[in-house]
Parts: C-alpha cells; structure tokens; sequence
C-alpha cells in the first residue's frame, strides 16, 4: 500500500536533515576565521568537536563536510550502536557506539571518554558541540555518591514510569558528572560553541540531551519533580538527599554560543507546499504541542478532527501535529513504542472517517524499536482487522501494539533517518 501522509512525511524530513542545515544556515571557514551565523567571526588556533545524540553521526559529517577535517584537531562521535556509522575516515576521531533508550555500562564508558576528551581541552581550542536528542542516555558519568548500575536501575525505572523527557532529565542532571553544563565547566577554559537539533517541547536548551553544554538555567528543581510525580517511594532512599541538594556554582563556565539549527520547525513551515504536490490543498497544522497523558492526546487529536471536519468542503485534507507522549507500562509482556501505541489507540477512533490514513511516526526512525518508525491505520486496515476479528483492547491494554501493527501489515520499518526533531502526527481523509 502507498500513503499520502507517508510519502509526505518523506519529502518532509528531507528539509530537517543535518546535510542541508548546517552548510545553510551556519558555517564556513575562511583566512584562518570561523564565520558562524553571518554574525560572529572568531579566529582560532585548533577546533575540536564533541557529537553526541541519536543524530551524532550525520551532525558529525554534515559538520565536517563544511569545515573541512583537515582543519580538525581531535574529535569525537558517541551514538547509538544502531546508528549508521558515519563515513569520517579519520584517526583524529573517535566513534563510540553506546545505548538508547536504555543506559548500559556502554554509556558509561563513553562519558568517560568524553570527559577525558574535555580535560584534553585548553584556552587555544574552539569546541563545537553537535547536540541531538537521546544524548542523556547515550552518555553516563554519575557522582560519587552512587554507581552506575544504581543509576541504570533509577534512569529505565523512571522510563517507564511515564514521566516526560524534561522532567526525567532534571533528575538526571542531578545524577550526572557531564548534564546540566557540568561538561562545559570541564572544557574551560575553550570557547563552545554548540550546534543543536531540537526535539523539545520548547526547545529549552539545557532540556536537550539534559543540556551538557549549556547553562542549567532551568527553574524547576528535581524536589520539586519527585513531589509532582510522587517518586519518594520509588527510589532508594540513599538518593533522596541528592535530590534534595540545592544548587551550586562551583567551576568557572566557558563563553558559549549556541544556534538550535533544525527543529520541527522546519517542517510545519514547509509541510503544506508538499502536500500541495500530492493535491492536497487543505492542510491545518496544531501549534500545540502533546506531551503529557497518551489518552488525552488521543481525545484532544479527535476532538480536532471532527470539528474540522464539520467545517470542511469536499475535497483531499491534511492535519498535522506533533509532540513526544511518554507511556506509562503497565505490563512487561508486550513490545511497542509510543507512536505504535497511539496508531492503536485510534484504531477503532476513526471509523467513521472515508478514506483516511493516520500516521504516527518518529522523525529519528526509532520508536523505541531499532527498525521500526512507528505504524499508520487506515480504512484499508480496517478491512484487515476485522476480516481476522482481532480483539484491539487486548493488544493496547498489554502495551503489545507492535505485534498487532506486525498482523495488520502497518508497521512502518526503516533505518535510522539521521535527523532528531520529535513525532509528528499526520492525519489525511477525504469529504
């Protein structure tokens, strides 16, 4: 089957790719200069570089595709082992495969190297920081006060206790020798100047990857996100203190210029051009972002859907969203993602639509499975599912969503994509 909104989608992600974001918007190097932005022009003795996040091997060649690697004095690249490894071709810098959604001892060992990489910095050296979403993971380096494997256990508790990106980072930053701009603090005296591809809700820097070169400015504390949450019970109580601690100033803090270079942005401001190009001429994007509570997005998205629907002339209609919903588990026997879950959930939801299509996907290609995007429902599926008189209740309700996208043939499976910018929602039908 071909989709519409798949196709879409595509063409889409294309424009968020690092490939054309950061030869376009941001670097050249020119007369022993750096002009970054058109508005600041620095000199420089060496340039190192840090890529880390889910994009940290495409950022990584986009990056030095412009610079230039002979301009490089010493990298490094930590992504998911998953990933495509980046073609570099270089020994000035090192690759380290490490973990996500999960943090592993693999983490671990490439924070380590990070920080080993950030004592090697000095005052003659510009850093460039290539950030994407799912470096808190990626990277691992707790305090003293606890192991790692303590904070393996609290970190993929707390994932799948349902609780949003933002939040769980404020708590791993309290954990953390690198998050909350403990690594900028270590590569002082060196300027940073960080390269980000934005997949938060606001896009709070110190959100992003938990902010490792950025300034934790963030106003809400991790007290603060235990009390919310009420997570006291949940956690050992050797961490409760930590938590409980107040800020502290400590290290000096670097110069740092930071430039969010792709984001969901780009894609809600092009998306209806290209549908235009598929002749839909109708397209409604949500400025709301989802984050919280899957049920509700599932209400508030057919909430949507029907009042525009009331609204509309006959013709081909697109409505577009976005957001990252986290999904509180309830069972260890099923196997899903987010994107998956919410494609189940509105199965049954649209019925009463003609030809549609609703699809939930992951701009990075991983919805918490390695190989699968997320999944997309249509009237064509729903001949499937009923042909073979498949109880939908009981796949959602033991979180099973992939096996039953797996039967109905709606899965939609690829590689990584090498860009990072959240999910988004893209609902076509016809009048």
């Amino acid at each position: 089957m071909k989709f519409y909104t798949l196709k879409i989608f595509k063409e889409c992600l294309k424009l968020a790719q690092p490939s054309a974001l950061v030869s376009k918007n941001l670097l050249k190097i020119t007369n022993g200069s750096i002009i970054i932005n058109s508005d600041l022009v620095l000199d420089y003795n060496r340039i190192k570089f840090i890529s880390f996040g889910k994009s940290g091997g495409s950022m990584a060649e986009a990056f030095l595709k412009t610079i230039g690697t002979e301009n490089i004095s010493e990298g490094i690249i930590v992504l998911p082992k998953y990933a495509t490894m980046p073609r570099i071709g270089s020994d000035k810098i090192q690759i380290i495969n490490s973990t996500h959604p999960f943090v592993s001892e693999q983490s671990a060992i490439a924070g380590n190297k990070v920080l080993e990489f950030a004592d090697r910095c000095d005052k003659n050296d510009i850093v460039f920081c290539l950030v994407s979403g799912g470096g808190s993971a990626l990277l691992a380096s707790p305090i003293n006060k606890i192991t790692i494997q303590e904070k393996i256990n609290l970190i993929n508790k707390l994932i799948k206790k349902g609780i949003g990106e933002r939040e769980v980072n404020i708590l791993r930053k309290k954990l953390s020798r690198i998050k909350g701009g403990a690594l900028a603090k270590k590569i002082y005296p060196s300027r940073i100047i960080n390269l980000i591809l934005s997949d938060e809700r606001e896009h709070q820097l110190e959100a992003i990857a938990s902010g490792p070169t950025v300034e934790n400015k963030s106003s809400i504390s991790a007290e603060e996100i235990m009390d919310e949450f009420q997570l006291w019970g949940y956690i050992p109580e050797k961490i409760h203190e930590v938590f409980k601690e107040k800020k502290s100033k400590g290290n000096k803090y670097p110069i740092v210029n930071s430039y969010i270079i792709g984001s969901r942005d780009n894609i809600m401001k092009k998306i209806k051009n290209i549908a235009i190009q598929f002749d839909i001429k109708n397209t409604m994007t949500i400025t709301k972002f989802y984050d919280k509570n899957i049920m509700k997005v599932k209400k508030d998205l057919l909430s949507i859907y029907s009042k525009y629907y009331q609204k509309l002339k006959s013709g081909k209609h697109l409505i577009v969203a976005c957001g990252e919903v986290p999904i509180a588990v309830e069972s260890n026997s099923g196997k899903g993602g987010r994107n998956q879950h919410l494609a189940a959930l509105m199965i049954n939801e649209l019925r009463n639509f003609n030809n549609f299509e609703f699809l939930a996907i992951s701009s990075d290609g991983c919805d918490f499975i390695n190989g699968v995007h997320g999944a997309i429902i249509s009237d064509k599926h729903l001949k499937i599912i009923d042909s073979m008189e498949l109880n939908i209740h009981d796949y959602i309700s033991k979180f099973n969503s992939y096996e039953l996208h797996n039967k109905i043939g709606s899965l939609i499976k690829g590689p990584m994509t090498g860009t990072n910018i959240n999910d988004f929602y893209l609902f076509y039908f016809e009048k």
